[in-house]
């Protein structure tokens, strides 16, 4: 697997939605570098498409109590456990988690305050 990273374009729109059908060894793993990272706060599993016709993307989307400062060592993090779902990997992006905090407030995966 050879992350890549890319950008969008302000003209591109893009449609996301909570996840519908992670896997539960998927699901497992994420939960697990949640909680192992002090730094996330909450982290939003997400659905993505440009359109109806496009694949879906797996969005995960962490919101790191840092900010951006730290949001290289946390996609690393994520990287390193999508090498044990080559075929999920594949189709994941890993991006902060702050644009969603508003429109996906009440739908975290995972929320650090509620475990507490």
């Amino acid at each position: 697997m050879n992350p890549q990273k890319f950008v969008l374009k302000s003209d591109e729109t893009w449609q996301f939605r909570t996840a519908q059908s992670v896997r539960p060894e998927v699901a497992n793993a994420i939960r697990h570098v949640c909680e192992s990272n002090k730094l996330i706060l909450a982290c939003y599993v997400l659905e993505a498409r440009q359109s109806e016709a496009s694949d879906v993307k797996l969005v995960i989307a962490p919101l790191l109590a840092e900010k951006a400062n730290e949001i290289d060592q946390v996609v690393i993090q994520f990287q390193e456990m999508l090498r044990q779902f080559p075929s999920v990997a594949e189709n994941t992006c890993i991006m902060s988690g702050e644009q969603f905090k508003h429109g996906f407030e009440g739908k975290e995966f995972y929320a650090r305050n509620k475990f507490k």
